[in-house]
């Protein structure tokens, strides 16, 4: 199983942008976090105007990288590189995670294979 230490993100905040993805969970106390509803699914970090994190700064990275939630921890975009291809597409129609998000877990797969 891999850790958080093993995810190669380097920099790369693109499941901070344009997505419902991180959910809160029970791990998380939701009153620390700035939250919206997401219909079905519970509490979702609060995205601003143009789907970005309210908690992102697209220049330095997430704002509260020492206290992310859990899923944020968590978060391993080759995981859903693995998904079933028409899961994947519902996921990007229904606004779950972004195209490129998929994209960069495919990418980093097939680096781990070279």
């Amino acid at each position: 199983m891999r850790t958080v230490a093993d995810v190669p993100c380097d920099g790369c905040t693109l499941c901070c942008q344009n997505s419902d993805l991180i959910i809160i969970t029970d791990h998380d106390d939701i009153t620390s976090y700035d939250v919206q509803f997401a219909p079905g699914r519970g509490f979702a970090l609060k995205h601003t105007a143009n789907g970005d994190c309210v908690y992102l700064d697209r220049e330095l990275g997430c704002t509260i990288h020492d206290r992310r939630p859990m899923r944020c921890r968590e978060m391993d975009c080759r995981n859903l590189a693995k998904i079933p291809k028409r899961t994947l597409e519902r996921f990007v129609t229904d606004g779950l995670v972004s195209s490129g998000v998929i994209a960069r877990g495919r990418e980093l797969l097939r680096e781990e294979e070279r």
